[in-house]
């Protein structure tokens, strides 16, 4: 084939790929593939094309082409050729009459660039451009500019030394007199060059500053000649300065904010503008917490963006706009921020809100409400009485608008506080139960939702409701909307879980109906109903218990096996969690069902879903697509690898259910799931790393439990062996674990970890941690110290000493959950933890003063009782400067550390070596007050633990008489049953002293006794029940 005729077949090919005609695409795509991209000489092709072809489709379509085919074929092409070709695009860029088609050309250019720069060859491009940026000819102009854009995103290292040059001319651009194309072009190389500028040269920050003003000059623009396209650009670079980790912007840091916010409430903006506004406040609490705190931002952005709330919305849910998106913001600063510097402001407009006429004011108030959960969760315990007020004057509002909002805020809130919730069970239930009646579709799917949360945490109280629920569950689902079956089948798992064994008699009633939905197959709602039927059954076998679900296990299991082999991740997790649930009720029962369900968890756990290999797993996964189609593919590929991973998450948590439930029959399976979930230790997501190192303890722990141990003792070497195979799988284990969390970013993990070695430590004890003991004391004490990865600031560099910034309600969970794997520690290392406690003391103590938040305070008191209980004797030292801190807890003016400081001053009078009989009048008359009725039921408890320890300790140095009337009243124990252990003692040794009080209230004793000995039946251990029934026997 000739040159020209090489030359016109492509010319032609391409004019095809550019028509309308799908077919003509495919079969023109194909062709180009096989006969001409395949090579180098493509590349002067489409250049020449580029250059002389007259039809606008054509020349688009090859501009598009050639940076892909110059990346795969560059290098082979003559050097005098490469040559030629440079000289080309640059002659054919600057009189280019559509600009589309230069900015392609432009990807050209930085495409041969990025091969010849680095080589020391195209000398003359970067001179090329700066005259181009110089040209009197405005396009010239701004293709100068887009063109060092370009490059900047491709070939930085061989810019840099230019940079001062660069600098001067964008400072020029930017103010170009008669383009806003030029103007906008250099915002865009701006925001790339900013972060190559060295911090400490501050000849180019200063020049940088100076531009900023001109920066914000071209945006208000594009705004006023709604360019939207010039918006965004401009607003991309607004999120690059707000969130940089420098000080470059620092001066102008508080007006960029406030312009945002501006420019975010104005509604004669259009909407699309106002979101991309919006979109950058977003991320500011996230980079900037520092900042904003230090500049006092927070409460102007929120009286700018609040009032947006009581907006408008489209009827689409999952359209955005303005006044969705505050929410989103809310609840960014509630997750980011300390709680006291935005819920007292959030609360203020809720209470006003609340009040309006409008009932779109109403529904803000009850979404922003919701956004705070979050974050703010222990501030609104404090205020739940009139939360829970607003909520059910929303669930009553004659406006749907409000009712919707009120379900949501409901459901969210239950979610975080089913017990303060499930106590209102009597005023919810109702209010909830009507709105499933309500005209509108979509407050009967919230009010479900809604109802659904409720009924997980009632317990036994849902009996009372259970005749209306199953008579509307049946009727919903035998009549109701498609699209609320979904969360109907969830409520009525949420139901039989609650009502356990009383749900028996509703069994024959919903058993077929949730059967038949287990049997759906097609359509995105139906695979919905499906999957929550599948997991609802698990739960109403859960209920029932195995001898009355035996029968239907065989046609369950098999529908939910089937499920696995349909095309929806969700539906897998749910047919996992199915398994799991069905194990845990069955037991060694569910065996021979191991064959058929383990092979797809584990093949679901040892999936790819890692970008690279969705990617490069297939060489021509962006062959043939521009920019925009490659985006796209690149969201597909990533949401693909998205749903994997959180499938991955669901089957690690239901593989280590499903081995703690059927044990020794698990073993075909167990090496090699411990391969894998030693791999996902190293997993991109953060969910799947979690759920493998939490899978692994909790393995770790039902194999030592399998081994029948003896109890452990406290200290190392391990003084009781433990099993060889459990001290291998110990061994390869927990050091990797170690290691994640010793590089861990993610909070959540670092926490539900955390939780996790707590628990286990107290059952496996310190084999546990033979050896790793010392790096998970380091990992413990940079917790403690605020600087551990996951605690790391962006916006650290201004930061002040940390010991003074105030913890959001994350970062304080988080040091919380250290605080208990350090009393786990301790009563596992024994007397040995003291050379840990030394470096913790000074740490956990700096938690007690005023400014810190109860939860804060709360836990320095309480593992200070937790330390003591382990290390015993060893804490007689630190005595006296423990009780201080104590006694202070006990006058703090929250009830949980006041119980805390009752059960940890008991601790240490009962440990110390010291004798402290002289605190006794300071401390008694200190717990005096929490026997006081209003006082919660653990505090009462903890204070009757006290009492008791103290008093065991030293009986004579008060008049006891004069204690035990109050002490007596306390009893019997109602919520911290473990404290019934120094009861017990203490009530042992006045029968044994013949105490003239117990001799004297024999009826009074003979009723306690018979409490205690009465349901529920942990509130005595062995021990404890022996002793009560041998003294009530005595009386």
């Amino acid at each position: 084939m000739s040159q020209q005729e090489y030359l016109a077949n492509l010319e032609q090919l391409l004019k095809q790929v550019s028509s309308p005609d799908t077919n003509a695409i495919k079969q023109a795509t194909e062709i180009l593939k096989q006969n001409y991209f395949n090579n180098e000489q493509c590349i002067p092709a489409l250049v020449e094309i580029i250059s002389n072809s007259q039809d606008i489709a054509i020349r688009h379509v090859a501009s598009v082409e050639l940076p892909k085919r110059i990346r795969s074929h560059f290098d082979k092409l003559d050097d005098n050729l490469k040559t030629q070709l440079e000289q080309r695009l640059l002659e054919i860029i600057t009189v280019e009459p559509q600009k589309i088609i230069s900015h392609a050309i432009a990807r050209c250019i930085s495409a041969m660039a990025e091969f010849e720069l680095p080589k020391n060859r195209w000398t003359n491009l970067i001179d090329f451009l700066f005259e181009c940026c110089r040209s009197p000819n405005s396009s010239h102009r701004e293709v100068g500019v887009f063109v060092l854009y370009s490059l900047f995103e491709v070939i930085v290292d061989n810019l840099t030394e230019k940079l001062p040059e660069i600098f001067e001319l964008l400072s020029v651009t930017i103010n170009d007199p008669e383009s806003i194309d030029v103007k906008i072009t250099t915002m865009k190389a701006l925001g790339t060059v900013i972060e190559y500028i060295d911090e400490e040269n501050k000849k180019e920050i200063e020049l940088f500053r100076s531009l900023i003003p001109s920066m914000v000059k071209v945006l208000y623009e594009c705004l006023e000649s709604n360019n939207r396209d010039g918006a965004q650009a401009c607003f991309d670079v607004v999120d690059i300065l707000l969130t940089l980790e420098t000080q470059i912007v620092a001066d102008h840091f508080t007006q960029l904010v406030q312009l945002t916010v501006d420019i975010a409430k104005n509604p004669e903006y259009d909407e699309s503008i106002r979101n991309l506004a919006l979109s950058t406040l977003f991320f500011i609490p996230v980079y900037k917490k520092n900042s904003l705190i230090r500049l006092q931002l927070v409460k102007p952005i929120i009286d700018g963006i609040f009032p947006i709330g009581a907006e408008e919305e489209p009827e689409d849910e999952d359209e955005d706009c303005p006044a969705r998106l505050i929410f989103r913001i809310i609840n960014c600063m509630a997750t980011n921020l300390p709680p006291n510097y935005i819920f007292p402001i959030i609360m203020e407009y809720i209470v006003n809100y609340m009040q309006n006429s409008n009932p779109l004011y109403r529904k803000a108030a009850l979404m922003s409400l919701c956004s705070l959960i979050d974050g703010c969760a222990d501030l609104i315990r404090g205020r739940i009485n009139d939360i829970f007020t607003f909520i059910a004057q929303g669930l009553q509002d004659s406006e749907p608008v409000v009712r919707k909002a009120a379900c949501i805020s409901f459901f969210l809130i239950a979610m975080e506080m089913v017990e303060e919730v499930s106590v209102h069970h009597a005023s919810f239930v109702p209010l909830i139960f009507n709105l499933m009646n309500d005209p509108d579709v979509q407050i009967q799917r919230r009010a479900t939702n809604a109802l659904n949360v409720l009924l997980e945490g009632l317990n036994e109280d849902i009996v009372q409701y259970l005749p209306m629920l199953a008579e509307k569950f049946v009727f919903l689902l035998d009549n109701g909307a498609l699209e609320n079956k979904a969360v109907i089948v969830e409520a009525i798992g949420s139901a039989a879980l609650s009502a356990n064994d009383k749900f028996l008699e509703y069994f024959e009633i919903f058993y077929p109906r949730i059967l038949h939905l287990m049997s759906l197959t097609t359509g995105t709602e139906e695979l919905l109903i499906r999957g929550n039927a599948t997991s609802t059954m698990g739960s109403i076998a859960e209920a029932v218990g195995k001898d009355v679900f035996r029968p239907y296990v065989q046609e369950t299991m098999k529908l939910a096996m089937e499920g696995l082999s349909i095309d929806s991740p969700k539906l897998k997790e749910q047919s996992f969690f199915y398994f799991a649930i069905l194990a845990k009720v069955f037991g060694d029962e569910f065996t021979p069902f191991l064959e058929h369900i383990m092979p797809p968890i584990l093949e679901s756990l040892n999936q790819s879903e890692d970008l690279n290999d969705l990617i490069f797993g297939d060489e021509n996964a962006f062959e043939d697509m521009d920019d925009e189609e490659a985006e796209e593919k690149a969201n597909q590929l990533f949401t693909t690898s998205s749903a994997i991973a959180e499938e991955k998450e669901f089957a690690a948590d239901c593989l280590q259910e499903i081995f703690a439930a059927t044990k020794q029959s698990y073993m075909p399976y167990f090496e090699q799931s411990i391969t894998i979930l030693k791999t996902l230790l190293k997993h991109d997501f953060e969910g799947v790393r979690k759920s493998a190192c939490n899978s692994l303890l909790s393995i770790i722990s039902t194999c030592y439990n399998m081994t029948n141990p003896e109890k452990w003792q406290p200290g190392l070497p391990v003084k009781v062996p433990i099993n060889q195979d459990v001290a291998t799988l110990i061994a390869q284990v927990m050091p990797e674990i170690i290691i994640v969390l010793e590089d861990e970013e993610d909070k959540v993990l670092v926490m539900e970890v955390f939780q996790s070695i707590a628990t286990e430590l107290k059952i496996v004890g310190p084999a546990l941690i033979v050896d790793c003991h010392k790096n998970l004391a380091n990992i413990l004490l940079s917790v403690l110290k605020r600087s551990h990865t996951c605690q790391i600031d962006y916006d650290d560099y201004e930061s002040e000493n940390p010991e003074q910034l105030e913890e959001t309600e994350y970062e304080s969970i988080v040091i919380s959950t250290a605080s208990d794997v350090i009393g786990s520690m301790a009563l596992v290392l024994g007397e040995q933890f003291k050379e840990y406690f030394e470096g913790f003391y000074p740490n956990i103590v700096s938690f007690y003063n005023p400014a810190k938040a109860p939860n804060e305070r709360n836990m320095a008191i309480g593992t200070l009782g937790e330390i003591a209980a382990g290390i015993k004797g060893v804490i007689t030292p630190y005595t006296e400067d423990i009780l201080k801190v104590l006694m202070a807890g006990l006058k703090d003016e929250n009830n949980e550390v006041n119980s805390n400081a009752a059960y940890s001053i008991g601790i240490l009078c009962e440990n110390t070596q010291l004798d402290i009989s002289n605190y006794y009048p300071e401390i008694l008359s200190s717990l005096s007050p929490l026997f006081n009725s209003t006082s919660l039921p653990q505090t009462i408890d903890n204070a009757c633990g006290a009492v008791a320890r103290l008093l065991i300790r030293n009986p004579n140095v008060v008049p006891i008489d004069q204690i035990l009337p109050t002490f007596f009243n306390a009893l019997p124990l109602k919520s911290d049953y473990e404290e019934n252990v120094p009861v017990v003692k203490f009530l042992q040794y006045l029968f044994e002293s013949q105490n003239p009080f117990i001799l004297s209230n024999k009826e009074g004793l003979s009723n306690l006794f018979q409490a205690m000995l009465s349901p529920p039946e942990n509130q005595l251990n062995d021990e404890c029940r022996a002793a009560v029934l041998a003294m009530a026997q005595s009386l």
